[in-house]
């Protein structure tokens, strides 16, 4: 998935390939049936918890705090009140400016990340990824797109069963962070940018 300078998605796990939206956790996963809900103000300190940061990074009061200004959704994934997984919707699109030109006003499913790895193939990513679509279908959008960087081929590969399919946009997704010791690193990854159709809806209230 693609991020937004300087906020780093951190460990790009591959989504729930063999998952459904919904589904209830297994035993030795996570310990009950998940939600997805917007995060709260007092949701940082257990996301910090349980899925830390990477480095410095303040990622989550970063997307928190976008949301609180109007620019993204920020979903979070719950177990027994424990949370698994986040995703944010950026309103504005994928910053990129190759995408902006080709899909301007579409926004993007970005961030998608699942924690521990362990719970990963259990649904949580794919009801992830439905309430992003539902939230972006009730405000009216046509479309919702996300970013794949090149060489994750099992993420890739549940987008096209789900329904995204390749637009040939191909760019960079450019972020950074700060590794535990403060030094600023630069990534530059190889992507490209699927879009799905949304049915269409009435906006939200």
């Amino acid at each position: 998935m693609t991020t937004t300078p300087p906020d780093p998605a951190g460990p790009d796990p591959a989504p729930d390939a063999d998952a459904h939206p919904g589904a209830h956790a297994r035993p030795g996963s996570a310990p009950g049936p998940v939600r997805v809900r917007p995060c709260r103000a007092a949701d940082l300190e257990p996301l910090e918890r349980y899925l830390p940061s990477p480095g410095r990074t303040r990622r989550h009061a970063a997307r928190f705090d976008r949301q609180e200004r109007g620019l993204a959704a920020f979903l979070t994934a719950w177990a027994d009140d424990v949370p698994v997984g986040t995703a944010q919707i950026l309103w504005q699109g994928c910053a990129a400016p190759e995408v902006r030109a080709r899909f301007p006003g579409c926004p993007e499913l970005n961030g998608l990340s699942v924690w521990p790895p362990e719970l990963r193939s259990r649904g949580i990513g794919s009801a992830l990824i439905a309430a992003a679509e539902e939230r972006v279908r009730a405000a009216g959008h046509p479309l919702i797109g996300l970013g794949v960087d090149d060489d994750n081929h099992r993420a890739a590969a549940l987008y096209a069963r789900i329904g995204y399919r390749e637009t040939g946009c191909r760019y960079v997704d450019r972020y950074a962070y700060l590794d535990d010791e403060g030094v600023r690193h630069e990534v530059a990854d190889p992507a490209r940018f699927l879009v799905k159709e949304l049915p269409k809806g009435p906006a939200a209230a």
